[in-house]
């Protein structure tokens, strides 16, 4: 077997390689990752709680709770009681979340960037309509088994 002609090898390099590459951009900013994810989501209204952020950044309950406290104690995101819900902590962005995010997001976006230089605009949506149907199917398919 060539490895080079197998899909789920190339992804994994290629996963290594951009991860790897964005860990160094957020370095600067004292973020990692799954911090940057949290930001994003909580800005974007999708995640209320961190049940909800745990679920949409694809990382354990424990871990999305270590996150939010951690940003919460950066002063990057509030953590309120939830009207309803008394165990629940309804979450949201401060000044600084919302600077150190969207800071976050570009240098994300220049390492994307670059990864994407040598398609074309329709092979830019093509690969994004694609990756879009493989996440859906392996989230489905993990759902299915219980995971």
């Amino acid at each position: 077997m060539d490895p080079s002609s197998n899909h789920g090898y190339l992804l994994w390099q290629l996963t290594h390689l951009m991860q790897q590459r964005m860990t160094r951009e957020l370095e600067e900013l004292d973020l990692n990752l799954v911090q940057v994810g949290v930001l994003v989501h909580v800005a974007a209204g999708d995640s209320v709680s961190t049940a909800d952020v745990a679920r949409r950044t694809l990382v354990t309950p424990q871990n999305a709770s270590l996150t939010t406290r951690k940003l919460s104690r950066l002063g990057l995101l509030t953590r309120e009681p939830h009207p309803t819900h008394g165990r629940v902590k309804v979450l949201r962005l401060t000044a600084k979340g919302e600077r150190m995010m969207a800071e976050g997001v570009s240098r994300l976006a220049a390492v994307e960037a670059e990864m994407l230089g040598g398609l074309s605009k329709s092979a830019r949506a093509a690969l994004l309509r694609s990756l879009k149907i493989c996440l859906a199917t392996m989230r489905d398919s993990q759902e299915e088994e219980g995971r």
